[in-house]
């Protein structure tokens, strides 16, 4: 009926989402009466408490948001994207061009440090998080005089994600290096290389178009913060 179900403990971004579900659905699935019961009344996820519906398409979050505000009365948010992709094929035909700079993974100390500096999501709970991100998937950064100038790193849902350049090393195209090597990198791991860019992010979209990557879908991110009362 649905082709994956996926439940996850991570914690996403700047708090704890509980529990991440990640669903992939075959084109020609219909989302019918008897499919709408068993997702309001399954037991691998419970309502009640914070979830995350992540990366899913559009008529499942109809779906599962209307489940979530009309049926169960909880006050939902839903963050519409588009999901952009690289064909694996054409990834890992991508060029890095050398420098006077130096590519490669960030999976270290400094890395953890970069991002927990940069990101714009990072909170005082944020670093389990990222090292684990950093431990368990790809990454990427620019390094000149020994530090790290650009980085970018998988989230835990596999996507490409908190990409930072420092500003005074802005323009010098480091950022589009560093997706372009994280690209081949997920490539060469089985991944199918992509990112989400929230609908109203122009500027992001350009730049997502402008390295290679695009359209597959639009997708929403479904989320739910218990409350007290």
């Amino acid at each position: 009926m649905f082709g994956l179900l996926r439940l996850s403990s991570d914690r996403l971004i700047i708090g704890d989402y509980g529990q991440v579900v990640a669903v992939s659905r075959p084109p020609n699935a219909q989302i019918t009466p008897e499919v709408r019961s068993a997702f309001s009344n399954c037991e691998f996820l419970d309502w009640a408490e914070s979830f995350m519906f992540a990366c899913v398409d559009t008529t499942v979050s109809s779906m599962a948001s209307d489940i979530s505000i009309r049926e169960k009365g909880n006050c939902t948010e839903v963050h519409p994207c588009y999901l952009y992709i690289m064909e694996p094929k054409d990834a890992l035909e991508l060029k890095i061009p050398s420098g006077n700079y130096e590519v490669k993974p960030i999976n270290n100390k400094e890395g953890l440090e970069f991002f927990l500096k940069t990101w714009k999501y990072a909170t005082e709970g944020s670093s389990d998080y990222v090292g684990k991100c950093l431990q368990r998937n790809v990454s990427a950064g620019v390094y000149t005089n020994n530090e790290i100038v650009t980085g970018v790193n998988l989230d835990g849902l596999g996507l490409i994600g908190m990409l930072y350049s420092l500003n005074e090393i802005r323009g010098k195209g480091y950022g589009r290096l560093v997706m372009h090597q994280i690209i081949k990198e997920s490539a060469a791991s089985q991944f199918v290389p992509s990112c989400t860019v929230e609908l109203r992010n122009d500027i992001s979209m350009a730049f997502q178009e402008k390295i290679g990557l695009k359209i597959a879908a639009e997708v929403d991110f479904i989320m739910y913060n218990k409350t007290g009362f």
